[in-house]
């Protein structure tokens, strides 16, 4: 996602667009859930609803990062830790918010009143202050950048570290159904 955001601006810029366009079409599938009749539209949905999650994680990143390039380490970690620490409490939050919500109404209904939650972004995005960023590069040259990042041992190894680790089966895989 970052690579379509950081390679293809909207009116030149980079975050702003893009915040205002998925989270339009986010407000709007959860919207609709209220109002699929099949398998297959449900399972559209599901695929544009964590599309358009997963885009905006992002989004909210690449701000973060560079709103944190002229920050000291300590700035920048402070920021980082903070906005892990904010994700992770509204996530909490909106976890035990969906659970009361579902002893109340239809999962439908529910899924419905995601759909708010899009309109602080909505509301405040527009007037979002973008830092200006240098001409966007060809995505060629992104490729070429991530190659010689790949070819760093140290960035590989960390990959495969992790990559390893995620693979790994764990006990609740093993158990038969």
């Amino acid at each position: 996602w970052g690579f379509i955001s950081d390679s293809l601006p909207i009116l030149g810029e980079h975050r702003r667009p893009y915040m205002i366009i998925v989270s339009t079409i986010g407000a709007g599938a959860f919207f609709y859930y209220g109002y699929v009749t099949s398998l297959r539209q449900f399972v559209m949905i599901l695929i544009l609803t964590n599309a358009c999650m997963s885009f905006l994680s992002v989004i909210a990143q690449a701000l973060l990062v560079q709103r944190s390039g002229k920050e000291s380490l300590h700035g920048a970690s402070f920021n980082f830790s903070s906005y892990f620490i904010v994700k992770l409490t509204c996530g909490a939050i909106c976890t035990y918010a969906a659970g009361l919500s579902l002893e109340r109404m239809p999962a439908r209904s529910a899924l419905m009143l995601i759909a708010l939650l899009f309109i602080p972004v909505l509301l405040i995005s527009p007037w979002m202050q973008e830092t200006p960023s240098a001409e966007a590069l060809h995505p060629l040259d992104q490729m070429a950048i991530v190659r010689r990042l790949y070819a760093r041992r140290e960035v590989w190894g960390t990959t495969l570290y992790i990559f390893v680790f995620c693979s790994m089966p764990n006990a609740a895989s093993a158990r038969p159904d």
